[in-house]
């Protein structure tokens, strides 16, 4: 793939301004618009009827359907999905000297509160419907391959859950090493087989030693990488903010297919039954929920829709993708055909990525709320109101279910309920979404401070402080917006300032 040296300056032009702006995909991507959050209460949700299930379409081309009685999806315009073109292979970079940072230095501890009265409770709220199926088909022409071996994945699982198969962080940690980009980092990391994956705004995808933090190679992305990349079995799924969808060679950072979606990228590829789902933003007219083959780089079917910062989560009982997108749709789709099961019209954009738990689908807002609805028919069971905007994904545990809002405060709410068990109070907005591992859970806020706090009562556990002073980084690069990742007893992160931490 080519360096396209404007392409590095143009979006870091962009996400300065907010255009592109990762939320919690960071890989959930945060792309402010206008959109003023106001404080809600929450309210009581109707009982609605389960919404029918969409016959999926037949392959090549879908049918039409008639015409629902709710509010529709906006008609995009098909065109020819573009053609792969082959680019240059990644060439191996000299290696930055990992240098190790001092130790955290102890910052004020915000305050835990338990909330006494809950705010939320079944209210009503936008229905789910079932829209007429939309998605163009076109027939894979791969060969069925056996199932592969997800080994990593933004937020840790097709669930998007937040929740890490690792030893926590009980303790202040210290640095392992630290690895320096040439500008600011907004994609999380992923760990596979003793490497560290992430993207930056430098133009490029790279993949650094774990244990040593030594660079093991890089390639080179149009327009810098803002989503997180994913890897199953040997091989390495990116997406560049330009469009250019990817598959590496794991151990050599050599280009296996491209495919060049014609939209830009802001979230973070799912993996799934040998497929690959990823949705587009920058434009009105020509944006699509992809399901692109693995093995081949074909595309499978592609599903109109509006502007997609959201990553799309997956239910593997169900066979259902589920995305948001920036008209306020959290959409479901068959994930097989692309046809649409059901639709929830929320009435507010969608930033975050949608997280899935026992029958459920969890999301939030820019106008700050957040919902849990039936994750098989698009039910509503309950909202909260959050009071600001909502940029980051939720993670699941158990009963309690945790996400940061735009006031700088980490919620946990009863999963079944709505109901707030606590909220832990910060100095700035929450972006980043939480990760969970042993017993703590971990998230930063937006001035550069890493927070570790349990996960029953919302006590802080330890902090660990990147903020550079103001007069030192005048345009508050030191600003952590990836959100955190753990692996055998490590955390991994990166910050606007281009620094990346491994902490034990």
């Amino acid at each position: 793939m080519l360096v396209v040296a404007i392409g590095g300056i143009v979006s870091g032009a962009l996400f300065a301004t907010g255009i592109l702006n990762p939320g919690s995909n960071s890989d959930d991507a945060v792309f402010p618009r206008g959109e003023q959050p106001q404080a809600a209460a929450a309210t009581p949700l109707p009982t609605q009827s389960p919404a029918p299930t969409a016959t999926p379409e037949p392959a090549p081309s879908p049918t039409s359907a008639p015409t629902p009685t709710v509010k529709p999806l906006p008609t995009a315009t098909t065109t020819p999905l573009i053609e792969e073109t082959p680019v240059p292979t990644s060439v191996p970079a000299p290696s930055p000297t990992p240098t190790v940072v001092p130790t955290a230095r102890p910052v004020p501890t915000p305050t835990s509160t338990l909330a006494p009265t809950p705010t939320s409770t079944p209210a009503p709220e936008p229905t789910a419907t079932l829209p007429p199926p939309t998605a163009t088909l076109r027939p894979a022409t791969a060969t069925p391959v056996p199932p592969l071996a997800l080994k990593g994945v933004f937020r840790g699982d097709l669930a998007r859950s937040g929740v890490y198969e690792s030893s926590g962080l009980l303790e202040t940690p210290e640095a392992k090493w630290t690895f320096k980009s040439l500008h600011r980092i907004a994609s999380s990391a992923v760990v596979a087989d003793g490497r560290v994956l992430f993207g930056s705004l430098d133009g490029n995808l790279y993949a650094i030693n774990a244990a040593t933090g030594e660079e093991q190679w890089r390639v080179p992305v149009r327009g810098g990488m803002v989503s997180t990349p994913a890897a199953v079995d040997s091989t390495v799924i990116g997406a560049g903010a330009f469009g250019d969808l990817f598959a590496l060679n794991a151990q050599t950072g050599k280009e296996l297919w491209i495919v060049q979606t014609g939209g830009q990228v802001y979230a973070s590829p799912a993996i799934f039954d040998g497929k690959v789902f990823i949705g587009t933003a920058g434009s009105q007219i020509s944006t699509y929920m992809f399901a692109i083959d693995l093995p081949s780089g074909e595309t499978v079917w592609r599903h109109p829709t509006l502007e997609v910062a959201s990553s799309a989560a997956t239910d593997i009982d169900q066979h259902l993708v589920y995305f948001g997108n920036w008209a306020g749709s959290l959409i479901a789709l068959d994930q097989k055909t692309g046809s649409v099961v059901w639709q929830f019209e929320s009435g507010s954009s969608i930033r975050s990525s949608p997280a899935i738990s026992e029958g459920t689908v969890y999301f939030g807002t820019i106008m700050g709320r957040f919902y849990a609805l039936n994750a098989r028919t698009g039910e509503g069971k309950w909202s909260f109101g959050a009071g600001e905007s909502i940029r980051s994904s939720a993670a699941v545990n158990g009963d309690t279910v945790i996400f940061g809002s735009d006031n700088g405060t980490l919620y946990a709410l009863d999963n079944q309920t709505g109901e707030e068990r606590w909220a832990f109070n910060t100095s700035a907005a929450i972006w980043s979404s939480p990760a969970i591992s042993g017993g703590l859970i971990y998230f930063a806020e937006k001035s550069g401070t890493l927070h570790a706090v349990a996960l029953e009562t919302g006590q802080e556990q330890w902090s660990y402080d990147t903020f550079r002073p103001r007069i030192l980084d005048p345009s508050g690069f030191s600003a952590i917006i990836p959100s955190p990742s753990l692996s055998e007893g490590v955390l991994y992160f990166g910050g606007g300032d281009g620094l990346f931490y491994a902490l034990e």
